[in-house]
Order: structure tokens, then C-alpha cells, then sequence
């Protein structure tokens, strides 16, 4: 089973503001969703509740200890990033942890693969990712795209792979 991150930061590494991205960027999106679809994708359920519905052509899982929590009947519930990787991992394809924070935490250690946009400007926010170390990771760019009509910050798009672990 593969594991992988997937997210936008700026430069000062912030995700979000009041509940929401505080950019906007339709190439960013559309990357976002041709990485993501046919795959599962984990999220807690303050960045579920963030999308106010499943995001469509994924299996949906999310994290939350509440039990009476109202999840409409495709989304699957699990009280853990384990028990979300369990059942994510009797699908086929990849798994994708959207958010938030804590579980960006817990996933990195364990996954594969990150998929990072950098997005080339710093925003005042209330959510931040920790800075993640790439150092012994393989690291490709994937597209760079500058600033137009509709994307008023440039981003690049990054694809990190972690280096084979050793079987013992």
C-alpha cells in the first residue's frame, strides 16, 4: 500500500485561513484533482467539514473520535489514521491524507510520497503545515506555473519520494 501527502502551502508554510484556502489558483485545483481521483482520500473531519461534502470519484475517509457525527453514507468513518489506512488499504490504488495538520504530522512518518505545491508568496493564516525535511528524499518538479489572469501568485509543484526503507 502506498501512502502519500498531498497539499499547498506559501512560502511561510500556511494552509488555510478561517476555514478555507487562502488563495486562489484553478490550475493548482485541477493538478489536485487529476493526482487524486479513482484513489482514496483520508481527511479529519475539520477539513471534511471544510469541503461540506465527499469530493466525488474518491472513496472518502474521515478521521474523527465522534461517534454521533453525521457523515453522509459514502464517507467512511475511522477514529484513527491506522484504522483510515485499513480501510483505505482494501481498495485499490493509492491513498492520499488531504489534512489537517495533525494528520499531515502522523502520515508524513509513514508515507511514500508527497505531493507539495509551493505556492511563490507568503499569507497571513491560521493554519500552518510543519516544515517538512526532503533532505534524502528524491525530489521532482512536476509543473511551474506563474502568475495570469486567474493565478494571482506563481507556484510550483513538487513531487517527493522517499527513498527505499531497508527490510529487516
Amino acid at each position: 500500500m502506498s501512502l502519500s501527502l498531498i497539499y499547498a502551502r506559501s512560502l511561510n508554510y500556511c494552509i488555510g485561513r478561517d476555514g478555507v484556502l487562502p488563495w486562489v489558483l484553478p490550475d493548482e485545483y485541477a493538478h489536485f484533482n487529476r493526482v487524486t481521483m479513482g484513489h482514496s482520500i483520508i481527511m479529519g473531519r475539520r477539513t471534511y467539514q471544510e469541503n461540506n461534502h465527499a469530493l466525488p470519484g474518491r472513496l472518502n475517509i474521515v478521521v474523527t473520535r465522534s461517534d454521533d457525527w453525521h457523515l453522509p453514507r459514502e464517507v467512511l468513518r475511522a477514529k484513527s489514521l491506522a484504522q483510515a489506512i485499513s480501510l483505505a488499504d482494501s481498495k485499490n490504488g493509492k491513498t492520499f491524507v488531504l489534512g489537517g495538520t495533525g494528520l499531515f504530522r502522523e502520515a508524513y512518518k509513514l508515507a511514500d510520497e508527497v505531493y507539495e505545491t509551493v505556492i511563490n508568496a507568503s499569507f497571513d493564516g491560521d493554519t500552518f503545515i510543519d516544515a517538512f525535511s526532503f533532505a534524502n528524499w528524491q525530489t521532482t518538479t512536476i509543473a511551474e506555473h506563474g502568475t495570469d489572469a486567474q493565478h494571482a501568485a506563481a507556484f510550483t509543484v513538487l513531487h517527493h519520494k522517499r527513498p527505499q526503507r531497508a527490510v529487516s
